[in-house]
């Protein structure tokens, strides 16, 4: 089960505060960015307009090295390469970003992304 946490809407003074600083932005954004604890210029600026410094850094993640490794052994060899994604939209984007990325270095990359349908969900 999922419980939504739900942040209670800003009063009109943080909303005008905010406004006053930006002006032009409506007041549901600036609700929006209250909520989302970017209430100053300085947060928001740094939220849309983000830097590589403020990624994560990917080999945090179990078994990055040995992904890249393989990646990186199988791109040299030009073996046959398949990216199995999903359907959902965090699935198909990953899918797509990796093959526009990776068809510059595999001559034989293929991806393939099952029916939500009849195979499910998942690898099967």
């Amino acid at each position: 089960m999922i419980n939504w946490y739900l942040r209670p809407q800003p009063k009109i003074d943080e909303i005008d505060k905010l406004k006053n600083q930006l002006p032009g932005i409506s007041d549901l954004s600036a609700a929006i960015f209250i909520q989302r604890e970017l209430d100053d210029l300085s947060k928001i600026k740094k939220f849309v307009n983000p830097s590589f410094d403020q990624l994560h850094d990917p080999f945090l993640m179990k078994d990055m090295d040995n992904a890249v490794n393989t990646l990186s052994e199988h791109i040299g060899k030009s073996s046959k390469i398949l990216l199995y994604g999903d359907y959902d939209v965090d699935g198909s984007c990953s899918v797509a970003l990796s093959y526009l990325f990776l068809k510059n270095f595999c001559p034989s990359l293929e991806f393939y992304i099952p029916d939500r349908y009849s195979e499910g969900y998942g690898v099967s």
